[in-house]
Formats: structure tokens, C-alpha cells, sequence
């Protein structure tokens, strides 16, 4: 309601010319032959006169509370803009763990960005301590069998 007064108050001053009086085919005339403002003010208050042509317009209702929703449900599809869509591909399989972005974030250069628990990286990463133990052990065997050869301790072919 207060929005409709508002809009009302606005309505009027947008009427009034630069001095903030109204132009001489607005005001009414009166049976004495005075003319009627359409509007008239005392202060900060604006008051319509009787026989104003304004007073036609106007509605007076009692002050009421609604509930007002200020959202709107329309239908539509939400798509990814392609031109600022970059693909990230793990190299790894596995499943998501943490995800430590969200949608529409910006990221930098060597930011995490998530999280993968994957069964394939930890067998890879066993394998490869196996290939190290393996080659430290296969290392180990040939300095010993070249310090055998040195001494003449090992018998050649």
C-alpha cells in the first residue's frame, strides 16, 4: 500500500512544471469562478483538495498485510557457457573423496582441486616402492659379486 502511495505522490509531482505549479488547464474552477489547485501543499504534506480533478482517481482502502513472493518459478534450462568450460581430466580412476572448489569459482595454476580416492594409484604407488626395493636389492648383488671379482673370489666362464 505504501508502494501505491508512493507511486501515487510520484504520479502527481511528475504533472507539476519546474516551479512546482500546475499548469492552467489542470486546476479546476470553482462556482465562484476561483480556480482549484489539484494538488495543494503545507509543508511536507500534500493534500487533494475538493473539487479536484485528481479526486476522480483516487481510491481510499484500509492498510492491509499480504504475503508477496519475490521469486518467480519459470520454466528454463541452465547450460554451461562452452567459452569458459574447461574440461579436467584426473589421471587417475577413482572416486571423489573432497571437492575443494565450487561451481563458478576461479582457480589458479596448481590449485587443488579435488580429492580422488582411487584403488588404481595406490596399487601403482605399491608397485612402484616394489621396483625401487627390487632395484636397490639387484644394485646391492652387483657391487657384491663385482668386489668378488676384484678379490678373484668368483669363478668367471
Amino acid at each position: 500500500m505504501a508502494f501505491g502511495a508512493l507511486v501515487l505522490v510520484g504520479a502527481l509531482f511528475y504533472r507539476l512544471n519546474p516551479e512546482g505549479r500546475f499548469s492552467r488547464d489542470e486546476a479546476a474552477g470553482t462556482a465562484d469562478g476561483r480556480r482549484t489547485p489539484p494538488l495543494a501543499r503545507k509543508g511536507k504534506l500534500i493534500f487533494i483538495p475538493e473539487g479536484s480533478p485528481y479526486r476522480a482517481h483516487i481510491t481510499v482502502a484500509p492498510v492491509e498485510s499480504r504475503n508477496i513472493s519475490l521469486s518467480r518459478v519459470v520454466p528454463g534450462t541452465v547450460e554451461a557457457d562452452p567459452a569458459r568450460t574447461v574440461r579436467v581430466l584426473a589421471p587417475v580412476n577413482g572416486r571423489v573423496g573432497a571437492l575443494d572448489v565450487e561451481l563458478g569459482d576461479n582457480v589458479k595454476k596448481g590449485q587443488p582441486l579435488a580429492t580422488i580416492d582411487s584403488g588404481d594409484l595406490a596399487q601403482a604407488v605399491a608397485d612402484a616402492e616394489k621396483a625401487r626395493a627390487t632395484a636397490k636389492l639387484t644394485k646391492s648383488a652387483l657391487d657384491r659379486a663385482t668386489g668378488l671379482n676384484k678379490a678373484g673370489g668368483l669363478a668367471l666362464m
